[in-house]
């Protein structure tokens, strides 16, 4: 149990790392100004304490949508607003003012920018661990084919090479059965 908690707070500290990095990384190219320090590390602990809480299940990708749109929108809201030096009223009410600013800021471009954060993210949170994996795979090939490029590895003589795999990801356990189930024909006739 408590290696499950550990993994979970993992990826939650991942994807929260993930999603607030898109974020501010497109907010900054969609023409927005660097947001304050203190905004950046409360929208990080924020999104990784939302990502562990949410992170107690796999979800859909209707639903991680949904979750990622809203973290852009939130963390675009912070990171204006932690930028806009106290003129966020816009005279009349103090929350219309507010909200145009919030929403005006950055324009069209602005927009975009988070569009393709939350694009990325979803990306990356939905198949981030499979990516991660495959990412591994190729380091370790391209790291063993230079090593034995530079001569730094010679192959022991009389060795057999095993072929470059993909690393395994776990199934479920009705998968696992099924992929080890042998197959055979009907039962030999019995001998009186």
């Amino acid at each position: 149990m408590h290696r499950r908690g550990l993994a979970r707070g993992l990826r939650g500290a991942i994807a929260g790392t993930v999603t607030t990095t898109l974020a501010l990384a497109f907010h900054v190219i969609g023409g927005g100004a660097v947001p304050s320090s203190i905004a950046i590390v409360g929208s990080l602990l924020g999104a990784i304490w939302i990502s562990i809480l949410i992170g107690r299940r796999r979800h859909s990708l209707p639903f991680l949508t949904v979750a990622v749109g809203v973290s852009q929108l939130l963390l675009h809201t912070v990171f204006a607003a932690s930028t806009a030096g106290g003129s966020v009223s816009g005279g009349g009410h103090a929350d219309h003012g507010a909200m145009q600013f919030v929403l005006g800021h950055g324009g069209q471009a602005m927009w975009w920018a988070h569009a393709l954060a939350g694009v990325l993210t979803v990306a990356a949170l939905h198949q981030g661990e499979r990516i991660l994996l495959g990412l591994a795979a190729l380091t370790a090939l391209v790291v063993r084919s230079v090593a034995r490029l530079a001569g730094l590895v010679t192959p022991v003589p009389g060795t057999r090479r095993l072929p470059a795999t993909t690393p395994s990801i776990p199934l479920p356990l009705a998968e696992r059965r099924s992929a080890v189930t042998v197959l055979r024909g009907p039962p030999a006739p019995f001998a009186i």
